[in-house]
């Protein structure tokens, strides 16, 4: 919610109102009337400008932002006739044509127009042009500046007071056809507007002499004619269709009924306060509601705009036009440069993204050997072991062998058996025989089983060994057997298949084979016992 000082800028007063403006929304917090010094702009003593700081200060004003409605007598008002143009180009046409007619040079003027709507029988475009002096602005705002203020908009009341005209008819069915006239009083000031749909058409000012004190109705009456015969002088199809005064109540039934009979139409008071909230206590400090229509309009205007408005500090101006070229250039290098940095970003995260995959496997290869460290033991005893076991010899096999080699187990009984695998210097594996036997006979044909020449088993002479003090084996021996190596075999020459290689053996043979069998295993389980 902003704060604004909404200022009425008479020549004998200053009529202000403190507001708080939103969106649609004006809500009034204070009304004061500031008397003026004598000494001003159009008089030949010297410029004072401190005079409005102290008595804001009094009110507990110390700053803010202002806004400010100067009386019609302020300015020149005219309306103008334009050739068919769009509205980005009326500033222009307007300003050729506020060159011409007047007879002051625009560098010392302030100028502004509002755009009046389009007639379908009046060829071209029409508007109403406003002129100030620039001293008069800035008479305005060093004031202000020097009381803490920031002018930030400076207008004129009647563009105002249609602001208030375009609420109030909002609601009416006939509010489209015709024109308004708006008649106001302040102080000794009458202003006198007209109004084509709510558009600010005309405008008259004048002053009420001392001699028509107590007769002010036929007075203002009087102006309102005489403003009238100048306006049909200038459009000469306007029809009024209704009036609104902008006057004290007890004003406004005077005046109401003399305007009646001069315009034959409806008479209405127009409140500036009823389009706007405020404080309880306003109502009662504002005994001439008309006093602040030009502010009140200006913080309408401010919150919600109806109608054109007039603003010598921000006045209409031509469209700037754009450089199609220069901007297809900015266009194309920042194309340029997004495309750049595009690339240059791309390829800024393939390398991340490769340095990334470079670092993970440099730190998988790290956990892999830092694994084959660990493991490494293992499997240099795993080589270890696997070389053992293929240089090593097959037990199973040499037992089997071995059983087939040894007598009967009624004659011989081995009481132990223990295998040493080759190994280091050791050339042979060594199998250590130990057992009994019914005789010494027995015992030394043990010798003769293990002492074929050429044969992997070299036995050395069995050892006697003293009685076993068994019954029935009574002799005891121990023998050792050296293992040797098995020499690589020539593969044989293959010659034709025979009848005795392509058959396979027969029936009997392998039911001989598989009777043979369990005796070799019993004789090998009773070794092994």
């Amino acid at each position: 919610m902003a704060e604004f000082l909404a200022l009425e800028w008479e020549h004998e007063h200053v009529c202000g109102v403190l507001a708080h403006v939103t969106p649609g929304r004006v809500r009034i917090d204070r009304t004061f009337v500031i008397p003026k010094p004598t000494a001003s702009a159009s008089s030949s003593g010297p410029l004072q400008v401190e005079w409005l700081k102290p008595q804001l200060a009094r009110l507990g004003i110390t700053g803010g932002e202002a806004l400010v409605a100067l009386p019609r007598d302020e300015a020149v008002v005219k309306r103008i006739d334009l050739p068919e143009a769009p509205d980005d180009e009326l500033p222009v046409l307007v300003r050729f044509q506020a060159g011409a007619k007047s007879s002051v040079a625009l560098d010392e003027l302030n100028l502004d127009f509002i755009p009046l709507p389009r007639r379908s029988d009046v060829p071209g475009r029409e508007a109403l042009l406003a002129t100030v002096p620039r001293q008069t602005i800035d008479e305005v705002t060093t004031v202000c500046r020097i009381s803490g203020l920031q002018a930030v908009s400076i207008g004129l009341t009647a563009a105002a007071v249609a602001e208030l005209v375009a609420r109030a008819e909002s609601s009416r069915d006939d509010a489209a056809s015709g024109a308004s006239l708006v008649v106001g009083r302040h102080g000794n000031r009458v202003e006198i507007s007209m109004l084509r749909r709510c558009h600010l058409l005309f405008s008259h000012s004048a002053r009420l002499s001392e001699a028509a004190t107590g007769q002010e109705a036929q007075a203002i009456v009087a102006e309102v004619s005489r403003a009238l015969v100048a306006l049909r002088g200038a459009i000469a199809d306007v029809k009024i269709e209704r009036a609104w005064t902008l006057v004290s109540a007890t004003e406004h039934e005077q005046l109401a009924e003399s305007l009646h009979r001069r315009l034959q139409c409806e008479v209405l008071s127009l409140d500036p306060f009823a389009s706007v909230d405020r404080d309880p206590k306003v109502a009662d400090a504002a005994a001439d509601r008309s006093l602040f229509a030009g502010p009140i309009g200006m913080l309408l205007a401010k919150s919600d705009p109806r109608v054109p408005g007039l603003d010598f500090l921000s006045p209409r101006r031509p469209a700037v036009k754009r450089n199609i070229k220069r901007q297809q250039k900015i266009l194309a290098g920042a194309v340029a440069a997004v495309l750049a940095f595009g690339l240059i970003g791309y390829q800024w995260m393939r390398l991340s993204r490769l340095d990334s995959e470079i670092d993970d496997k440099n730190v998988e290869e790290t956990a892999l050997n830092d694994k084959l460290k660990v493991y490494e033991p293992s499997d240099q005893t795993a080589g270890l072991v696997a070389r053992w076991d293929a240089e090593g010899e097959d037990w199973l096999e040499e037992l089997a062998e071995l059983n087939t080699r040894m007598p009967p187990t009624d004659k011989v009984y081995l009481n132990k058996l223990r295998l040493e695998p080759r190994s280091g210097q050791a050339a042979a594996a060594v199998i250590h025989l130990d057992g009994f036997a019914r005789d010494q006979n027995e015992v030394l044909l043990l010798n003769p089983r293990f002492l074929v020449a050429g044969d992997r088993y070299q036995g050395r002479p069995v050892k006697e060994l003293p009685d076993s003090k068994q019954e029935y084996y009574p002799a005891a021996f121990s023998k050792i057997i050296q293992l040797m190596p098995a020499k690589p075999k020539a593969a044989p020459a293959r010659g034709p298949a025979t009848k005795s290689d392509a058959e396979p053996p027969s029936e009997s043979g392998t039911r001989q084979s598989a009777e043979s069998k369990p005796e070799t295993r019993a004789g090998a389980g009773r070794a092994s016992s």
